[in-house]
């Protein structure tokens, strides 16, 4: 996806209003982010002691 395109998204995303919609965006967020890193270090633990 070209830059410019990326940054329309982008700032139509930053004009949407501060709502409980962007709030549980944000809590998704970081819950995929946090699942993102306990699957990294499950699989870096398999890899270093696997069963």
């Amino acid at each position: 996806m070209p830059r410019r395109q990326m940054n329309h998204y982008y700032n139509d995303f930053k004009t949407v209003p501060e709502d409980k919609d962007n709030f549980t965006f944000d809590v998704l967020l970081s819950d995929l982010l946090l699942i993102y890193c306990v699957v990294n270090i499950i699989i870096v633990v398999a890899l270093i002691n696997p069963c």
